[in-house]
């Protein structure tokens, strides 16, 4: 709940949820809309990748349920 308050008043942070809520909604139609993951280990267990903005959403396809696992900030990629 900390940190929902503390971005109360941030717009860029209601523009995330917003574009979030569109985007996971889209999964009820397109459940496999997200990539692949690379990484073996999450492949095997089945993960699908969506990514909005600079956040990364780990999830899972089981029957007619779609579990988010989890939601994360992308690391920044520094340019030279």
């Amino acid at each position: 709940m900390r940190f929902i308050t503390q971005y109360k008043g941030n717009t860029s942070y209601h523009d995330f949820l917003d574009e979030a809520d569109q985007t996971i909604s889209k999964l009820e139609a397109f459940p496999y809309i997200g990539s692949v993951p690379k990484d073996m280990r999450l492949m095997h267990l089945n993960y699908c990748i969506l990514v909005i903005g600079n956040y990364l959403v780990f999830y899972v396809v089981l029957d007619e349920i779609i579990g988010i696992r989890r939601i994360l900030r992308r690391p920044r990629m520094g340019g030279p």
